[in-house]
């Protein structure tokens, strides 16, 4: 099996998706016609919805009724479907984090899709993404992934972060030491500064955090998306890849049994590696 990535398959990055096999080869997805709104505790169906017209690239009105009808499940089974979520979890929880994902950068964002797909950005991808970062800051949250289509400015309460020791979060503290360095600084609030976001300090917290389970949960994730080579693979297909990219956080939970524990060193890569710091 040719390995094309290990990114873009939601929820267990160690699995890479084949440039063979088709994306719903990695899903298994529940029946969501048997989903009910108890289910959508915690979760507003507004921004679900308004997710779902977005990465389907729909404006079915029954996607904006506010209720959970038959059109709104048989969207998220097409979303579970679509974008693939290998191992074990829930098909409902983890298909409504990822259509919330992207009913919040459509809030922030609402032509996100045309405007990722925009010349400036592609050549960004392909000629300088180790420097303007675009494919991290596109895979580390809607608010920093809103950052970084817009003329965003950092926020205005990194000075009020304190250190890095006192985020008290492993994750954070990951991102933050891998990203440290002569480009960006070495303190939180440098590391803050050079990352512009749509939103707070806190915001940004929770965007590194997201890295940063990346790389506890395939190392050397960050040093990848960091990597020419990378950006230049996904400007290859960039109306699939893209939106995959911006979609593939990791869950808040142990990483599923059936994912392997594989450092990308043991797996080959369609493009040069960045050579790694740590």
């Amino acid at each position: 099996m040719s390995v094309v990535s290990r990114i873009l398959s939601r929820f267990c990055l160690a699995i890479a998706l084949s440039s063979v096999a088709p994306a719903v080869a990695l899903a298994s997805c529940a029946n969501f016609q048997d989903f009910t709104s108890e289910g959508l505790a915690g979760y507003e169906l507004a921004t679900v919805q308004t997710g779902l017209r977005a990465a389907l690239e729909t404006d079915a009105a029954n996607l904006r009724d506010g209720r959970l009808g038959a059109v709104t499940r048989r969207a998220l089974t097409e979303l579970c479907q679509r974008i693939p979520r290998a191992g074990d979890g829930s098909d409902i929880t983890q298909t409504l984090d990822l259509a919330s994902d992207y009913g919040v950068l459509s809030g922030l964002v609402p032509e996100w899709r045309s405007i990722v797909l925009e010349s400036d950005r592609l050549n960004q991808l392909t000629t300088s993404n180790s420097v303007s970062q675009i494919a991290l800051r596109l895979a580390a949250g809607p608010r920093m992934a809103a950052g970084a289509l817009t003329d965003a400015v950092a926020p205005a309460d990194c000075t009020a972060l304190g250190t890095a020791a006192a985020t008290g979060t492993p994750a954070v503290q990951t991102a933050l030491d891998l990203l440290a360095g002569p480009d960006l600084g070495y303190a939180l609030i440098d590391i803050c500064e050079a990352f512009p976001i749509l939103g707070t300090g806190k915001d940004f917290l929770s965007s590194m955090a997201r890295l940063g389970q990346m790389d506890l949960q395939l190392p050397d994730a960050i040093d990848d998306l960091s990597s020419d080579g990378f950006g230049a693979w996904l400007a290859l297909s960039p109306g699939d890849r893209l939106p995959r990219l911006m979609g593939s956080g990791p869950p808040p939970y142990p990483r599923p049994a059936r994912c392997p524990q594989r450092t990308a060193r043991q797996i080959s890569l369609p493009f040069p590696r960045k050579t790694s710091m740590r």
